[in-house]
Formats: structure tokens, C-alpha cells, sequence
């Protein structure tokens, strides 16, 4: 079953055994948690952000700086200017994006998403706008543990992480699409510590 398409109210995360057992969480990724710095439309270079501070990338433009900003990186891509984008352009310039998963129709689920966490991958989940294919503002999340079907997710827009929670979603009626990211971890990275 995939999720890419479903309407923004749906509760369909069943799609796999561990909605009913299982618990996987990612214990060293809260402390790269980041909430949207200056422009509010930077979620998805927030959670980029975050998981390429996870795995360790470091932008290699920076000799002083071993950790990625958003500053930084919103640069390297638009320029900074306040734009919503899609997940996968900052996860490729952090060096941790998994195409080969991401752009897979059958990974784009739940069950997946579940499988990567638990093989120490954090996942970006995102509400995309169905004309522009960018990420909804506030609906774009880092997510690093499930227990069940609950999450742990960093969610730029607010002040912490989310533990246990139901994931964020638009209000009923607007149009959006779900999409999973999936990262990798880069051959030049450092293991989470």
C-alpha cells in the first residue's frame, strides 16, 4: 500500500507489523534537532540539516565550520532567499540522500519508512504541494523512532522534538501528497556519536 496519494486525513499507517509491536528510536538524533531559522519556508532545509549533522558530513566548502547550517546550505541551493523546495535537492547537497529507495514507488510507505529507522537511517516525511511538488510549508519532518504506530520526529516548525506523537498532516481539504526521503549514510561521514 503506498501513502503518496492519500488524503491528508487518512489514517492508514497499518501497513506493516510493527504498527502493532515494534519500537526502534534513533537515541543520538535529538541533540541535531533544529527548528527553521530565519524564514519559516526552511523545513526542508532544517531536516536536511539535521541528518547531515547526524551523519556526521560537514560542508566540505568549510574548513572552519565541520557542521552544516541552514544559512549555509539554504545558499548553496536558492540563494538564500525564503522558498519552499523538495526534501530530496537538500538531502543531495548534504551528501545524504538514497535515491535509489526514495524514487522507488514500492518504498514510498510506512512499513519502509520503519525498516530504514531500524537500520540506524533517519527518514524525511513530507506533505508536497501536487502542482509544485515542493514541501508544505510546516508539514516537512525529520523522523528517527517509532513505537508502533507513534513517532519521534523533528519537526522544524516547532520548539523540540516530538516523541511519540501522531505525525503532523494538513487540515482536511487541502490538496497534498505524502512522500518519503530516504537517507543514506555517506561513505566520507562520521558514525552518530
Amino acid at each position: 500500500m503506498t501513502d503518496q496519494d492519500q488524503a491528508p486525513d487518512s489514517d492508514s499507517d497499518t501497513d506493516d507489523d510493527d504498527t502493532k509491536t515494534g519500537k526502534t528510536v534513533l537515541a543520538n538524533f535529538p541533540k541535531y534537532f533544529q527548528r527553521c531559522g530565519k524564514n519559516n519556508n526552511w523545513g526542508w532545509i532544517a531536516t536536511a540539516v539535521m541528518i547531515g549533522n547526524f551523519f556526521g558530513t560537514g560542508p566540505l566548502e568549510s574548513r572552519q565550520n565541520k557542521s552544516w547550517t541552514q544559512s549555509f546550505l539554504a545558499n548553496r541551493i536558492c540563494n538564500g532567499q525564503n522558498v519552499s523546495g523538495n526534501p530530496d535537492t537538500a538531502l543531495n547537497n548534504v551528501f545524504a540522500d538514497n535515491p535509489a529507495i526514495t524514487n522507488d514507488p514500492a518504498a514510498q510507505t510506512y512499513g519502509m519508512a520503519r525498516a530504514m529507522i531500524k537500520q540506524g537511517l533517519p527518514v524525511v516525511i513530507a506533505w508536497l504541494d501536487p502542482r509544485t511538488s515542493k514541501a508544505l510549508p510546516g508539514f516537512v519532518v525529520a523522523v528517527y523512532g517509532y513505537a508502533g504506530a507513534r513517532w519521534y520526529f523533528g519537526d522544524p516548525s516547532r520548539v523540540a522534538v516530538s516523541e511519540n506523537s501522531a505525525l503532523p498532516s494538513p487540515a482536511k481539504g487541502v490538496k497534498a501528497n505524502l512522500r518519503f526521503f530516504y537517507s543514506r549514510k555517506p561513505p566520507m561521514g562520521t558514525p552518530p556519536t
